[in-house]
């Protein structure tokens, strides 16, 4: 008896993840028949699955849900025969039976049963809309007044129940099925796998990586170079194994896409907009876990900016705009992180009145308000509690949302930013971490001790050059290509020790400043070295430390010494940075431009074939990495290497022969990363070039200048023009 409760319960999970994601597509196609109801394909996909439900539910005996369905298939027979034409209103009916069927499964799931709930009100819609009758007044038309005092309960940005997201499921969602797919052939390529079975391989996977790392730094590396060569590969295979567990983690974000368009519908309906939504990037992959964290902050920006940001038509037309709004959402992958971009072209947002409202609530005094940027004060919209809405309505206004959308994307690594213009639209930048379980970081030293950095803040280092440092007040200020950007000690901060920041002023002491981005805002981050980057496993901290706000988690290195991770955003908040020290320095601080250094160009010199020396813009330079003669492959007829999940194609390869390690500058290009060989990096300069190109002395040596373009433009031109990273 036991077994088979246990293989009911089995199909019963099955069932509702493969509803799950009918339905996702349901609601999909009934947003775009709605755009083109001549679309007979779409028809036929919604009647397939509303048959297919309607079918498993008379099996497993849930006849509440069956007749629903069956009612919704019946008013679309004569839609896909031709006798009637899709119309708004069929649509509004159809997408509140997606919802009542969703709130269905929602039962199932939790408590193993349908409840008895009747579909009246529906189901008469439904009908009438069959019989081409006038739709019946139902008790929400005739008194919405408890609608509105429900919806007035939710805080914006953090409803419990999003009508457009499917309920969680016991397994990870597949993308729907596309309609050409052969049902005959599909299970063998694709197989269902419980999550937690992944969540555990993944941690398995984190301990192999740690494991290697700890191998690779051992001694045994040099007691044989037989040992040395097992070693190598065992670090290849581990890599290997790492990136395609990590595969089967990852998932495309049209699985968050396909919610977006019922969203900007009903948003826009409600809101008396009209708006038209282009998505791009949906195959863009990212780790479910991520994919989880940001799905609430992504469709609360989409909300905020139908609600918030698109103007109404006629406000639109007046303003010599087209009547209809443009709302994009792009995603894409750029240097081992995932960037999602949500763009509107409304009003923009109007600092002059972020910041009333801001002195108006106390978030900031008069004497500040003077010394904020623009961009300072729109970044205000993220304060908790800030909202700019005159009254509150069941979309949005309550000043709860944009805090939230900033903290979880913080929670996870990420990064999010604003950027507006009045008349002409905003835009919000997020910038997202492959994957929660392994991140590549950098490993620094201050005063004896070890800290691991997330790479995805660090936006630059720099070696502290004699008379770099200066005092402002009581801040200390560096000097960044005619910018003063303001410093913290790591040292000093952690109570460790102090005196790095004026035995470099004194030039009594070296440093390494990590130029880092949190919050918004750019600050030096000062440490006595950089010792490594490697990729670190990320395991949390209990409660005391994690209390601290500096400490992001903690890991393990190679050497087996255990390193805590430390979180940018809390070190900016504890140094008093993002508001106290910026501010003072740039608010108080009267510089004269002759005073300010002339603007030079950070170059990368570098020796290529034949001993002729190069330099290159180091804006134009991505990363430098190291790569095996043996890791070089041929890619119809064109050398490549596997470069984070994708192919990297290598340009000026002969460079590198002969040598035991190839030194590889990556450049992104429209079509991608390309990879510019060359046979050794030699330095970093500065140099004032003012766009010269030609040559240049350094060292005492003839160095030519050159664009990394002309470069990949010599022999591999088509990768420029945006034709993709294949070789």
């Amino acid at each position: 008896m036991s077994r088979r409760m246990d293989e009911l319960e089995e199909i019963i999970q099955s069932f509702l993840v493969e509803s799950a994601e009918g339905l996702a597509q349901v609601e999909q196609d009934l947003v775009l028949l709605e755009k083109d109801p001549e679309d007979g394909e779409a028809v036929k996909r919604i009647t397939r699955v509303l048959h297919t439900i309607k079918g498993t539910c008379g099996f497993l005996g849930f006849e509440n849900l069956e007749e629903l369905t069956h009612v919704a298939e019946s008013t679309l027979i004569p839609i896909r025969d031709g006798q009637r034409r899709f119309d708004t209103r069929l649509a509004d009916v159809l997408l509140d039976v997606v919802d009542r069927m969703r709130g269905i499964f929602a039962q199932i799931e939790t408590e193993g049963t349908e409840h008895p709930q009747p579909h009246d009100a529906l189901v008469e819609r439904l009908k009438a809309i069959e019989a081409d009758e006038p739709e019946p007044e139902t008790e929400a038309q005739a008194a919405p007044e408890p609608v509105t005092e429900t919806a007035d309960t939710q805080t914006e940005g953090t409803e419990a129940e999003e009508p457009t997201s499917p309920p969680p499921t016991s397994a990870d969602p597949k993308p729907p099925a596309t309609t050409h797919a052969d049902p005959a052939h599909r299970g063998d390529t694709t197989i269902r796998v419980d999550v937690r079975v992944l969540d555990r391989l993944m941690n398995l996977v984190g301990e192999l990586v740690l494991s290697r790392n700890q191998l690779v730094r051992s001694e045994l590396r040099e007691t044989s170079s037989h040992v040395g060569a097992a070693l190598a590969r065992l670090s290849s295979i581990t890599t290997e194994l790492q990136e395609g567990i990590m595969k089967t983690r990852m998932q495309p974000v049209k699985q968050i896409w396909g919610s977006v368009p019922r969203i900007v519908r009903d948003v826009s309906k409600v809101a008396g907009k009209d708006v038209e939504l282009a998505l791009t990037g949906a195959d863009t992959e990212i780790d479910r876990g991520v994919l989880d964290a940001i799905k609430d902050p992504l469709l609360h920006l989409v909300r905020n900016a139908v609600d918030h940001g698109v103007e109404p038509p006629d406000v639109r037309e007046r303003n010599g705009k087209p009547r209809a709004g443009t709302l994009s959402v792009h995603a894409y992958h750029e240097n081992g992180f995932v960037g999602i971009r949500i763009k509107d072209d409304g009003a923009g947002i109007d600092p002059g009145r972020i910041r009333a409202k801001a002195l108006e609530r106390g978030l900031i005094d008069a004497a500040a308000a003077e010394r904020m940027s623009d961009r300072d004060l729109v970044s205000l919209i993220f304060a908790p509690g800030f909202s700019t809405a005159e009254k509150v309505t069941n979309i949005s206004g309550r000043g709860v949302g944009m805090d939230v959308v900033k903290t979880s994307i913080e929670r996870i690594g990420g990064v999010v930013e604003v950027d507006s213009t009045i008349g002409a639209g905003t835009t919000f930048q997020i910038k997202l971490p492959l994957t929660l379980a392994i991140v590549p970081a950098l490993v620094v030293r201050a005063e004896g001790e070890r800290y691991a950095l997330p790479q995805a803040t660090v936006q630059e280092l720099i070696r502290i050059r004699e008379g770099a440092i200066e005092r402002v007040q009581d801040a200390f200020v560096y000097r960044l290509r005619g910018q003063l950007m303001p410093l913290v000690s790591l040292g000093e901060m952690l109570q460790l020790h102090g005196g790095i920041l004026e035995g470099a002023m004194k030039s009594e002491r070296d440093g390494t400043l990590l130029v880092i981005n949190a919050d918004g805002k750019t600050f030096g981050l000062v440490v006595d070295e950089v010792a490594d980057s490697e990729e670190i496993v990320v395991k949390p901290l209990g409660t005391l430390a994690g209390d601290l706000g500096v400490f992001g988690g903690a890991t393990i290195l190679g050497d087996g010494r255990v390193a805590l991770i430390l979180d940018p955003l809390g070190l900016a908040q504890q140094a008093a940075l993002a508001e106290e020290a910026s501010r003072s320095v740039t608010g108080t601080m009267v510089v004269d431009e002759d005073d300010l250094p002339s603007e030079k160009d950070s170059l990368l010199v570098c020796l290529e074939d034949e001993g002729r020396r190069v330099a290159f813009p180091l804006a134009q330079v991505a990363r430098l990495e190291e790569v095996a003669p043996e890791e070089v492959e041929r890619s119809h007829g064109r050398p490549v290497v596997q470069y984070h999940g994708r192919l990297l194609p290598l340009v000026n390869a002969a460079a590198g022969r002969d040598m035991p390690l190839m030194h590889v500058v990556v450049r992104e290009t429209p079509g991608g990363p390309v990879g510019v060989v060359v046979r050794e990096v030699l330095d970093v300069i500065e140099r004032q070039t003012e766009g010269e190109r030609g040559s240049i002395v350094v060292d005492g040596k003839v160095t030519d200048l050159l664009a990394l373009d002309d470069m990949i433009a010599r022999e591999r031109p088509e990768l420029l023009d945006g034709v993709g990273n294949a070789a």
